[in-house]
C-alpha cells in the first residue's frame, strides 16, 4: 500500500536505493575482503610485541592475503574499466565517493600489515592464503 501512494519516479529511486543496499549488505557478509578485515581487527587486538610463533605466522598469512585483495580488486579497473563504475553506480555512490572506500578498505589495511612484525615470508604463507581464498570461494 504504502509503494502505491509514492509517486513512480520515488518508487524507483528507491527501489535502486534499496537494491544498492542490498548489495553491500550481500558484499559486507560473503566478501572475502570482509573476512579478511575480520582477521587483520583480530590480529591487531593481540600486542604488536607478540612474537609468538603462531601469530608471527598468522600476521605473514594475512600480509598475503591482505596484499591479495588490495591488488585484486585495485588491478580489476585494467582488465574491465567499466568495472568501478558499474560497482559505485551498483552501490548509489559517486565514482568519487567509490575510490575514498577502495582506498580505505583494500588499500590502508596494506599500510598496517606491513608494518606488523611477522615472520619471514615463506612460500607456504602465500599457499595457505591462497588456500583460505579458495575456501571461500567454495562457500
Amino acid at each position: 500500500l504504502f509503494s502505491l501512494s509514492l509517486p513512480l519516479s520515488l518508487r524507483s529511486q528507491f527501489a535502486f536505493k534499496m537494491t544498492g543496499l542490498a548489495y553491500l549488505i550481500y558484499a559486507l557478509k560473503w566478501g572475502f575482503t570482509t573476512y579478511n578485515g575480520l582477521g587483520l581487527f583480530a590480529l591487531s587486538l593481540l600486542s604488536r610485541s607478540d612474537a609468538s610463533a603462531p601469530a608471527s605466522h598468522a600476521r605473514a598469512v594475512l600480509l598475503c592475503t591482505t596484499l591479495g585483495v588490495a591488488s585484486s580488486f585495485t588491478t580489476a579497473w585494467i582488465m574491465d574499466r567499466t568495472a568501478f563504475p558499474r560497482i559505485a553506480k551498483r552501490l548509489d555512490l559517486t565514482l568519487a565517493q567509490f575510490h575514498v572506500a577502495n582506498l580505505v578498505v583494500h588499500l590502508l589495511p596494506c599500510a598496517l600489515v606491513t608494518r606488523w612484525e611477522h615472520a619471514p615470508l615463506a612460500a607456504w604463507h602465500g599457499a595457505a592464503a591462497a588456500l583460505m581464498h579458495c575456501l571461500w570461494g567454495s562457500i
